[in-house]
């Protein structure tokens, strides 16, 4: 046990800095100070922000419906993004403005995928956005083509970086969904990770620090930790294809060990308009890998070395946690930031199980509805 005189000697203070972006994303004024913000960082999923400024800021002048903010830690930018919401607060001894908004990841969810992405016109010809390759490559072109360069001129907005082509062959199959729910299996799939800065979507290699980062009470680098266990929802899976009753492409998945912990819970995970059995199989690993057993920890770290966030991790990390003897290897899901005046930043990462620690009002019911979503999409089929 940590007592009061082991706890490690504060860090330098991390340099925050807010910076307004215009339309076209040129940096504008900046803030010359912040009264708080809560940042909340997501391994492939759309980062958060509430930052609380004075309204008499000549930087909260020059916002506008179609800009954005950008948040600098020790001079790098962590988040950029649109402001989606503005709150003012005035009461004779208080005159602050509440920024609330999301990263540019936000595109990715504000973009539908067009079967054909040349436009409406060619969609009676073309049932999917269909592209195969090498991962990296794939995610990218899918982008560029729905969001980015190659896209219609009024869907442009998003950049790219270099393809440098990691990961592993798949498949994109693609019809009006969000650009980000199909990415996010890509990147399951793949093992890689993406996100959205300054506008340009980047794709990067999940890195393991599993040996290097651990986090545990004896190593007096922990001050508090919470973790919750969730039995799996599906881990034995039949997939169907394109054919009709006994014609029918079928293919099973199944995790024994899990099945052997939990028992078995089975799923019918139907894509009449697949014909591929590889493609199926892809399918069939994702929804495993949602419906697997949850462990969700998030941990309270102190920000020392050799476990300094974005010194010795990032989100999308793999990194180890050891807690009452039982240790958890797992990828940073998320860190959650919170900053006051002139203190020292709180930083609390969560490692586990995808789309856990998101801070959702009713997230019981948001499962639910989701998972009741993807069973209507497969008995619909677009």
């Amino acid at each position: 046990m940590v007592t009061p005189t082991q706890i490690p000697e504060p860090v330098d203070l991390a340099r925050y800095e807010i910076t307004v972006l215009t339309p076209d994303y040129k940096a504008g004024k900046t803030f010359r100070a912040f009264t708080s913000a809560d940042l909340v960082l997501r391994f492939n999923n759309v980062d958060s922000f509430n930052v609380v400024v004075p309204a008499t800021d000549p930087a909260f002048d020059v916002l506008t419906d179609k800009g954005g903010i950008e948040i600098r830690r020790d001079g790098i930018p962590i988040l950029t993004g649109p402001v989606i919401k503005t709150k003012r607060d005035w009461d004779g001894k208080r005159n602050n403005a509440t920024l609330m908004g999301f990263s540019d990841d936000i595109w990715l969810l504000r973009r539908v995928a067009y079967p054909d992405p040349a436009g409406p016109e060619y969609w009676e010809t073309k049932s999917h956005d269909v592209r195969s390759g090498i991962a990296e490559t794939v995610m990218k072109s899918f982008v560029a083509h729905q969001a980015g360069a190659l896209a219609l001129p009024e869907r442009r907005i998003l950049t790219q970086a270099t393809d440098l082509g990691r990961g592993i062959p798949l498949t994109i199959r693609a019809r009006f969904g969000d650009l980000l729910s199909y990415l996010r299996a890509a990147g399951a799939l793949a093992g890689l990770g993406f996100r959205v800065i300054d506008r340009k979507f980047e794709v990067y290699e999940v890195a393991d620090k599993t040996a290097s980062v651990i986090f545990s009470p004896e190593l007096r680098n922990l001050q508090a930790y919470s973790y919750t266990n969730e039995a799996p929802t599906a881990n034995w899976l039949v997939g169907a294809g394109t054919g009709e009753g006994t014609d029918r492409l079928f293919s099973i998945l199944e995790d024994t060990d899990s099945q052997t912990q939990y028992g078995r819970h089975e799923y019918f995970y139907s894509r009449t308009n697949v014909s591929d059995l590889e493609e199926l199989d892809e399918g069939l690993q994702v929804r495993l890998g949602s419906g697997k057993e949850r462990t969700n920890l998030a941990v309270q770290p102190y920000d020392i070395e050799p476990t300094r966030f974005r010194q010795d991790y990032e989100v999308g990390d793999k990194v180890s946690v050891i807690v009452d003897d039982y240790e958890i290897q797992d990828v940073v899901r998320e860190v959650q930031l919170v900053l006051r005046s002139n203190q020292a930043e709180q930083i609390k990462p969560v490692v586990g199980t995808p789309g856990q620690g998101i801070d959702l009002p009713n997230k019981e019911i948001f499962d639910s509805l989701r998972d009741l979503n993807e069973r209507l999409r497969q008995i619909e089929e677009v």
